[in-house]
């Protein structure tokens, strides 16, 4: 049921918005969401060797990976309804902003040789660089390193 209730959170903050006002308003309601997550648990069951059966359910069938649609349905409603219950529209915004600046953010960071160090102090050599005096104390120690 957690992995039912993670991708339902997942759908909410991804279809939550804000309007005009400033009111949150989702463009999803139960029953839609509930068979969100019935179609995301028949293929996800699919993958793992679950199969879903019609009628009830019997232990000795759960054990072998047997379960009833009627259960899987029942238990696609009820984590709906948490979902909606736990669903905090605040997180679904950060989340969001989150990964729209992460492509911006992500980029590798320069890479520096021995090669650039110009002559001078490490912090003249540094403000050069524009990176960090321990950066330009490691190429000095490589230098060293490979002067020996």
């Amino acid at each position: 049921m957690s992995a039912l209730l993670s991708h339902a959170l997942e759908q909410l903050n991804a279809h939550g918005r804000y309007d005009e006002e400033g009111d949150v308003f989702l463009m999803v309601d139960a029953g839609y969401l509930a068979d969100t997550l019935e179609l995301h648990a028949l293929r996800a069951g699919h993958r793992v060797g679950v199969r879903f059966t019609p009628g009830r359910s019997k232990p000795r069938d759960i054990v072998v990976g047997h379960l009833s649609r009627d259960w899987l349905a029942r238990t696609c409603v009820n984590t709906a309804r948490l979902a909606l219950g736990y669903w905090d529209p605040e997180r679904g915004i950060r989340v969001w902003a989150r990964r729209a600046t992460g492509g911006f953010r992500s980029k590798p960071s320069p890479t520096y040789t021995p090669d650039m160090l110009p002559k001078g102090s490490i912090k003249a050599q540094a403000e050069a660089l524009g990176c960090s005096p321990s950066t330009v104390r490691r190429l000095r120690a490589q230098i060293k390193k490979e002067a020996a």
